[in-house]
C-alpha cells in the first residue's frame, strides 16, 4: 500500500513534466529540421495502439508459463499463485526500468532551449524579411539577439561569487551601520543575479554563434556543394545522378570525430531523398521531366486577378482548360 501511494504520488508530476517534455521536443525538432510536428504526435498515437495490441499479448503469456490458462482454481496452489506473484513484480520492475530509460539521455537544458528559441526567431524573421511582412520590432529584437551573441563570444562561464562574510551590526549600533550592512547584501544580491543572467545569456548565445556562422563549417560547406551541383544538372538532371557515388563518398569519410559523422549522416539522408526523387520521377514522368511554361503560368494568373469576387472566379476556373488549372 505504501509503495502504490508513492507511485501515485509521483505520477501526479506527470500532468507537470509531460506537457513540458512535449513542448521541448516540438521546439527542438523544429530546431533540427526545420519543420513542426505537432500534427504527428495522433500519428504516433495510432502507431502506439498497433503496438500495444502486441504487447497485450504479454502478460497472457508469462500466466500461461507459471500455470495459470483456462482453470482459475490453480490459484489456490500456493506455489503457482506465489509464482504468478513474483512474475508480476519482477515484470513491473522491468518495465519501470524501461521506462526510466529514455530519461536518462534527456540532455535538453533550459540555456540550450532558450538558444533553440532564439534561432527559430531568427529563420522566422529571415523568412519573413524576403516576403516583405515583417515588422521593424521583429527585426530589432533579431539584431539586439545577434549583438549580445557576439558581445558574448569567447565569454566561458563565470562562477558564481560565495556570500562574503558580512558582520552584521549589533542591536544599538547607529543606524548608519546597518545601512551599510544592507548595501553590501543586495550588491552581493545584484552581483549573483547578473552573473547568473550573463551565464544564461551566453550558453544561450554559443548556439545563436552557431547558426550564424554555420555555412563556414566544413560540414555545411559540404552540403552546399552537393546542393549547387545536383542545382547545375537541371531539371531532368536528378535522374543522371549515381547514387553509388554516395556511398563510396560515406565511406571515405572519418566516422570518429563529430562533424565526420554529421557528414556521413547527411549524405546518408541525401542519398535516400535522391533514390526516392529517381522512383517517383521514373513512375510520374516516364518520358522525362519537361520545365512549365512560365508564359502561359503568368498569362492565367493575370487573367484571374482580374475578377474580384469569388463567383466570377469560379466561372473563369470553369472555362479554362484542365491542363491549364494543373500548369498553374
Amino acid at each position: 500500500m505504501i509503495i502504490c501511494y508513492v507511485n501515485n504520488f509521483i505520477n501526479v508530476f506527470g500532468n507537470i513534466y509531460n506537457p513540458g517534455i512535449q513542448a521541448d521536443m516540438k521546439d527542438y525538432q523544429q530546431w533540427k529540421t526545420g519543420e513542426r510536428i505537432d500534427g504527428m504526435f495522433g500519428v504516433l498515437g495510432i502507431i502506439g495502439t498497433v503496438i500495444g495490441f502486441g504487447t497485450g499479448y504479454v502478460l497472457p503469456a508469462l500466466y500461461k508459463m507459471c500455470g495459470l490458462n483456462t482453470d482459475y482454481d490453480v490459484l489456490y496452489n500456493a506455489d503457482i499463485r506465489n509464482n504468478i506473484f513474483r512474475m508480476l513484480i519482477i515484470s513491473s520492475i522491468i518495465g519501470a526500468v524501461l521506462n526510466c530509460i529514455p530519461f536518462l539521455f534527456y540532455d535538453l537544458t533550459e540555456d540550450k532551449h532558450r538558444g533553440m528559441i532564439k534561432v527559430i526567431r531568427l529563420r522566422a524573421a529571415l523568412d519573413d524579411y524576403r516576403t516583405g511582412s515583417v515588422d521593424r520590432e521583429e527585426l530589432r529584437d533579431c539584431a539586439q539577439i545577434i549583438r549580445t551573441a557576439e558581445e558574448l563570444s569567447g565569454i566561458g562561464k563565470q562562477s558564481v561569487p560565495k556570500k562574503p562574510h558580512i558582520k552584521k551590526p549589533k542591536k544599538g549600533y547607529p543606524e548608519t551601520e546597518f545601512e551599510k550592512y544592507r548595501e553590501e547584501i543586495a550588491n552581493y544580491k545584484k552581483q549573483k543575479k547578473e552573473i547568473r543572467v550573463q551565464n544564461r545569456e551566453a550558453a544561450s548565445s554559443n548556439i545563436v554563434r552557431e547558426e550564424i556562422s554555420k555555412f563556414s563549417t566544413e560540414r555545411y560547406k559540404a552540403m552546399l556543394n552537393e546542393a549547387e551541383y545536383i542545382s547545375s544538372l537541371g531539371i531532368d538532371g536528378i535522374m543522371n545522378i549515381d547514387v553509388s557515388e554516395y556511398s563510396k563518398k560515406i565511406r571515405n569519410i572519418d566516422k570518429k570525430s563529430k562533424c565526420g559523422s554529421e557528414m556521413r549522416s547527411d549524405l546518408n539522408e541525401l542519398r535516400r531523398s535522391v533514390k526516392t526523387a529517381q522512383r517517383l520521377a521514373k513512375k510520374y514522368y516516364p518520358s522525362g521531366i519537361t520545365e512549365p511554361d512560365e508564359n502561359r503560368l503568368k498569362t492565367l494568373i493575370n487573367q484571374a486577378e482580374n475578377y474580384n469576387n469569388l463567383d466570377s472566379f469560379l466561372a473563369y476556373c470553369d472555362k479554362i482548360d484542365e491542363s491549364d488549372l494543373v500548369n498553374a
